[in-house]
């Protein structure tokens, strides 16, 4: 690596502009990513309601793009955050679907 060729990413959080440069700093911001998508996927995959639905799948691309930033400073175990980005903006019909067949079955009942 060069003298003046530093990897620097910046990322939006909470409409602050961070920049990250070391390994270091990834990890620490990786694991709270990490923790939104955890919790976004638990109530994308079995909330009912659209509202919630929408927000939370639209939170879940955001943190998931920001791992994928991520990239140039860690490695991920298992499907590279980038991957699951495609994914996920792939699956999205498929996955709007499969909540509209839950909350159609909430209400049959």
């Amino acid at each position: 690596m060069g003298l003046f060729s530093r990897k620097v990413v910046i990322i939006d959080i909470g409409n602050k502009a961070v920049r990250i440069s070391n390994k270091k700093e990834a990890e620490f911001y990786a694991s709270q990513f990490l923790k939104h998508c955890y919790e976004s996927t638990e109530l994308v995959n079995k909330t009912k309601n659209p509202k919630v639905f929408f927000e939370r799948y639209s939170f879940l691309l955001e943190n998931t793009e920001k791992l994928a930033k991520l990239e140039v400073f860690l490695k991920f175990k298992g499907r590279k955050p980038s991957n699951t980005l495609e994914y996920l903006k792939s699956s999205k019909e498929h996955e709007t679907n499969l909540m509209i067949e839950r909350a159609w079955e909430d209400l049959e009942l």
